[in-house]
């Protein structure tokens, strides 16, 4: 989309939506959710986070100076992420215990 075209409270507003959208992808390339640049869906818990955090404050920095569709989709968007955040953490918790597990069975077994 072409924005020198559009009003600048439009402009302005359709940079913001881009600059979100691009934390949003970050966060979800992160949580393994959409590819990275080599192609690969892979779990970065600590870049999700990043980009998580950065929306975050991105929020509490634009506090009253958002329309009001503006911050509610902000809103939906942290807290979307964040719960996929926590599946994944949770998913990384299991598999980390899971092979602690599989570590303790072994040592077990062979005494």
């Amino acid at each position: 989309m072409e924005t020198s075209k559009l009003d600048d409270e439009t402009r302005k507003s359709f940079l913001f939506l881009h600059l979100l959208h691009s934390f949003e992808s970050a966060a979800l390339i992160g949580l393994g959710k959409l590819p990275g640049p080599e192609g690969e869906c892979k779990v970065e818990l600590e870049a999700a986070s990043f980009a998580i955090d950065m929306l975050d404050m991105m929020k509490a920095r634009t506090q009253g100076n958002l329309k009001e569709e503006e911050e509610r989709y902000l809103e939906t968007m942290i807290s979307d992420l964040k719960l996929n955040y926590l599946s994944e953490q949770e998913k990384e918790a299991k598999k980390a215990q899971g092979a602690g597990g599989e570590t303790q069975g072994e040592g077990s077994d062979k005494t």
